[in-house]
Order: structure tokens, then sequence, then C-alpha cells
């Protein structure tokens, strides 16, 4: 009867070591799990961060080329009305000059 619960004992032993052993297992497991989570978790967030930078910058190139496009634009509009003013102000002048004139005779 000794030999038996002897036995006994020695199997709980050796079964309370394999449950320790596998619940050692699980929580290596759940541990690495966690780990890989948070890994794959932060490069996301990594990529997406640097996805959001990189088209944030593209954006504000883009803009900075629109602005400097629309300031060319403006300036070479400027400079043709300038010159157009230049080559036609001895005309207009001569005209409102002309037609003073007539308008002052035809008003007498």
């Amino acid at each position: 009867m000794e030999g038996k619960i002897k036995a006994i004992i020695k199997a709980d032993l050796e079964a309370q070591a394999k449950v320790k052993e596998a619940e050692l297992k699980i929580q290596n497991a759940i541990m690495a799990i966690t780990k890989d989570k948070d890994a794959v978790h932060k490069e996301v967030f990594d990529r997406a961060q640097k996805f959001v930078a990189d088209e944030r910058k593209k954006l504000l190139d883009q803009l900075a080329q629109s602005e400097k496009e629309g300031q060319q634009h403006f300036t070479q509009a400027l400079h043709d009305l300038e010159e157009r003013f230049s080559a036609n102000q001895a005309k207009w002048l001569d005209e409102l000059y002309q037609r003073s004139i007539r308008f002052e005779a035809d008003n007498e």
C-alpha cells in the first residue's frame, strides 16, 4: 500500500511539474505575443507617421510651387499691362486731347 501511495505522490508531483511547465510556456507565449503585438503596432504607427509626413511635405511642395507659379503669372501679367500702357499712352493721350477739342468745338 505504501508503494501505491508513493507512486500516486510521485505521479502527482510529476503532474504538478508538468502543469507548472505548461503554465510557464503559456505565460512565455503570452509575453511573446504581447511583445510581437507591440512591435507590429509600433511599426504600423511609424509607417503611418512617415506616410503622413511624406504626404504633408509633398502637399507643401505643391503649394509652394503653385504660389511660385501664381506669382510668376501675376508678374508677367503686370509686366504685359505696363508694356501695353507704355506703348499706347501717347496714342490714348492724343485721343483724349482730340476728343476734348472736338467736344469744345461742338459745344461752341
